[in-house]
């Protein structure tokens, strides 16, 4: 009689890594979309892609950003005219900007990212493709320090103007409280 054994935990962490991969490369919609952006843009476009949720997930050169966003938004084939969820995130050395946007007319949804140095947190905005993106890069704006280039109002959002530094960054340090707002 065999005995079975059991499975470790590094084990099925291994099988739900190849069955994450599997499913990324049987996934029509990223493989397409990387293809298309990989034809209209090169190959420097596109950083790396994956899934997320389900969902393709495609990180783009900072500097073309905008122009993926107002390339996919008028093509066709992935009309991409909603923008669902714009954020930003600390990955230590980088910040990250993610922009979730859906076709309200294919109903299928992308997540486009990049990323910028902490140095030099600087992107063009993405208003001139998506107005309602404003208020979301004031925010990152003010809670991670990314500037926009050619917002039309980039100014802090939640803290006052004069605020010492950006509470959503890992290396952030609470001003002491004297530095609190204006007095009154």
């Amino acid at each position: 009689m065999s005995e079975s054994k059991p499975e470790n935990q590094l084990d099925k962490k291994e099988s739900a890594s190849k069955s994450h991969e599997a499913e990324v490369e049987a996934n029509p919609l990223a493989d397409d979309l990387v293809g298309e952006l990989v034809r209209r843009f090169g190959e420097s476009c596109v950083i790396k892609s994956g899934m997320v949720g389900g969902v393709p997930s495609i990180q783009v050169d900072a500097q073309q950003f905008v122009t993926v966003h107002a390339y996919l938004k008028q093509h066709p084939n992935w009309q991409l005219n909603y923008q669902s969820c714009y954020t930003g995130v600390d990955y230590g050395e980088e910040l990250e900007v993610v922009s979730y946007v859906r076709s309200s007319t294919l109903l299928h949804m992308v997540c486009l990212k990049t990323r910028v140095s902490k140095e030099s947190p600087r992107l063009p905005t993405l208003t001139t493709v998506h107005p309602g993106a404003n208020w979301e890069e004031r925010e990152m704006f003010d809670l991670l320090g990314i500037e926009f280039a050619g917002h039309p109002d980039l100014r802090r959002i939640m803290l006052w103007e004069g605020y010492a530094g950006h509470p959503l960054r890992k290396d952030f340090v609470e001003p002491q409280e004297e530095s609190y707002g204006p007095s009154t």
